[in-house]
């Protein structure tokens, strides 16, 4: 216990908190706060009683005000790592290697400027009630699509495949045992917050999960999952460029909505059934704001500390949180919410960023496709050979056809490569 340094104290104390003090602790808490309280003497000659709620807060507060940036640094020096080196307790599925994002931040933030942008001013869509779809009508209008996209019938051929092989789980459907069973599989106590996704167990069972709402709404995210079907049947021992993994699922599901206007399907319609993702990409924009800033900071400057925090978001990143609605930067206080805010979402999930910066980043190109594809219809078969060949694909070959120019610049960070 002596010989863990300050921060790391800070950091025992915070994951047991956040986690309600689950066994994924190893310390003994009370011995935690026992060697915190002995250092707090050495340093200011008084005792405290670590059974006293006043006192703990007084050494927690002490621990926080010396630690948080040492802590941040820890945890971001991780997440560098991350986007460099494949994890020891990862494996190929879950490889979240991506140096094209990170010798572009430059790009990066500019298209996260762009997507605020797009999202806030199309956001105040009418809340209108879906127009009713069965089961049978959605997956007949599903075929359609995919025959439209591939007119040889493969992929037509891979959806009425899962079909036939039960590989669809409906949620909305599935009984009591059902449920239980699936539950037990993915290791979670609910399927509350389980929405549309796809799944593999093992080495060749994979599966859809969608949770069907009997609307025309259904379309869009069964095209968005059976895209991720298609590219992982086709490429099992290989993956793609996290950049790039929900390009295709989040264009045809562009393309989906714009085939339902096609079939007469009202503008507000549309608008509605889209409203889920620009929710879901605002949502991820406000979490991603910070946390890039402070990747920015680290790879930039090899450290992240008040000085830098204060003046460089000042210069670089308010106008982003202006865009997003959040509070006007506050040059006195407000860099101590950031980096505390941060430092909580980064110990409760240290993959969140990796789970959400690609929809966002995506959600970009997919729009930039399909407002370039009015112009250039070749462009549909190119994105239909980039997704059937998505881990052969380069992303900085994908953003140079897609990416508006005044965005492209040419990344000048270097890549850091640090010792865990």
């Amino acid at each position: 216990m002596e010989e863990l340094e300050l921060y790391e104290l800070y950091y025992l104390i915070m994951l047991d908190d956040i986690h309600d003090g689950s066994s994924i602790i190893s310390y003994n808490m009370e011995s935690i706060w026992e060697e915190v309280k002995r250092r707090y003497y050495e340093e200011n000659k008084i005792l405290l009683n670590i059974y006293s709620p006043k006192d703990c807060n007084i050494l927690f507060y002490w621990l926080r005000d010396n630690c948080r940036y040492r802590l941040l640094n820890y945890l971001m020096s991780k997440m560098v790592n991350r986007f460099t080196t494949l994890d020891e307790t990862s494996n190929e599925k879950s490889d979240n290697r991506d140096e094209f994002f990170l010798n572009n931040l430059k790009l990066i933030y500019n298209i996260l400027n762009v997507q605020a942008r797009r999202i806030i001013s199309n956001i105040n869509v009418e809340d209108i009630p879906l127009p009713k779809s069965s089961k049978e009508n959605t997956i007949s209008i599903v075929k359609d699509i995919l025959m439209e996209i591939d007119n040889n019938g493969d992929w037509l051929d891979v959806y009425e495949n899962i079909i036939n092989d039960n590989r669809i789980i409906y949620l909305n459907e599935i009984s009591e045992e059902e449920e239980e069973k699936l539950k037990q599989s993915l290791g979670i106590s609910t399927l509350k917050h389980i929405d549309n996704s796809y799944l593999q167990f093992g080495n060749d069972k994979a599966y859809l999960l969608l949770r069907y709402y009997g609307n025309i709404g259904d379309v869009a995210p069964t095209i968005h999952e059976i895209i991720h079907y298609i590219i992982r049947n086709a490429h099992r021992a290989q993956t793609e460029a996290p950049i790039l993994r929900e390009f295709p699922s989040i264009f045809y599901e562009l393309y989906s909505i714009d085939y339902l206007g096609k079939l007469g399907y009202d503008k507000k319609v549309l608008e509605a059934i889209n409203y889920v993702r620009l929710v879901d990409s605002y949502l991820s924009l406000k979490e991603m704001n910070n946390m890039l800033f402070y990747l920015n900071l680290m790879v930039n400057n090899n450290e992240i500390n008040m000085e830098n925090d204060k003046v460089q978001y000042a210069e670089i990143y308010s106008d982003m949180d202006q865009i997003l609605k959040e509070i006007v930067y506050d040059k006195n206080n407000d860099y101590i919410k950031r980096c505390d805010d941060v430092t909580t979402d980064l110990i409760t999930n240290p993959y969140l960023f990796f789970q959400i910066y690609p929809y966002v980043i995506d959600n970009y190109l997919a729009d930039q496709a399909m407002n370039k594809i009015k112009e250039d219809k070749t462009l549909y078969s190119m994105i239909k050979y980039m997704t059937e060949n998505l881990t052969n694909t380069n992303a900085s070959d994908v953003f140079s056809l897609l990416a508006d120019s005044s965005l492209l610049v040419e990344g000048n960070e270097k890549v850091k490569k640090r010792v865990k």
